[in-house]
C-alpha cells in the first residue's frame, strides 16, 4: 500500500488577508504564517466547536512575515483557530483535524 502525504491549505477569506494556515494530515503541528499585520503581542487560540479552549499560545507579531507552529489536538474533528493581536481578532476560521 502506497503512503500518501497530504497538505491541506485552508482558504483565506478577504477579512483574513495576510494569514495562511496549513497542516500536514500526518503531522503533529498546524503551521501559521502571518504577514502584513500590525506589530504587537497576541495569541494563537484553538477552540473546540463548542467553545472549549484547547490551547492558547502567546505570540509576538512583527510587521514582517511571522511563522508559528501549534500542536494539533489529539482528537479528530473541527476546531476554531483564532489569532488575536493587540486585543483584536485578525483571523478566525474552522480547522479540520483528521
Amino acid at each position: 500500500m502506497d503512503k500518501q502525504i497530504f497538505i491541506k491549505l485552508i482558504k483565506v477569506n478577504p477579512t483574513n488577508q495576510g494569514v495562511v494556515i496549513t497542516h500536514n494530515a500526518l503531522g503533529a503541528c498546524i503551521d501559521v504564517r502571518i504577514s502584513n499585520a500590525r506589530a504587537g503581542n497576541g495569541f494563537i487560540e484553538l477552540f473546540t466547536i463548542k467553545g472549549g479552549v484547547v490551547s492558547s499560545t502567546p505570540i509576538l507579531v512583527s510587521t514582517e512575515t511571522n511563522q508559528y507552529q501549534i500542536n494539533k489536538p489529539f482528537h479528530k474533528g473541527v476546531y476554531i483557530l483564532r489569532i488575536m493581536v493587540n486585543g483584536t481578532s485578525i483571523y478566525s476560521e474552522k480547522v479540520m483535524v483528521n
